[in-house]
């Protein structure tokens, strides 16, 4: 058994694009909040998921348990709220809030 690799922005953005067709895909997080982004504000959240997975060394299998959580779907929400759609303002509300721990939603908040 090898090792899942950490991603690269290319292969996280490809990622976040396939996810919805995924069996395992429950339905929300932030995967279904992206269908309800606008293509400026997909971009600039998806970019800051990018680049926070990026940044801790996130791979396939934890980007998809962050995207299919709630954790996901409230990042989602923040990032439909044009006054919060820059990235340096979504990134600080998204650390503020804590929204990227994966331990928390690997205890099932």
């Amino acid at each position: 058994m090898t090792a899942e690799k950490n991603l690269s922005a290319e292969q996280a953005t490809e990622a976040l694009d396939t996810f919805i067709m995924r069996d395992d895909w429950l339905g929300f997080g932030y995967i279904g909040e992206r269908r309800y982004l606008t293509a400026e504000q997909r971009t600039t959240a998806d970019a800051v998921v990018v680049a926070y997975a990026v940044e801790h060394g996130w791979n396939t299998p934890e980007l998809f348990l962050w995207a299919n959580s709630k954790l996901g779907r409230w990042f989602g929400e923040y990032a439909t709220d044009s006054q919060r759609a820059e990235p340096g303002a979504l990134r600080h509300i998204a650390l503020t809030h804590d929204l990227f721990n994966l331990p928390k939603i690997r205890r099932g908040i």
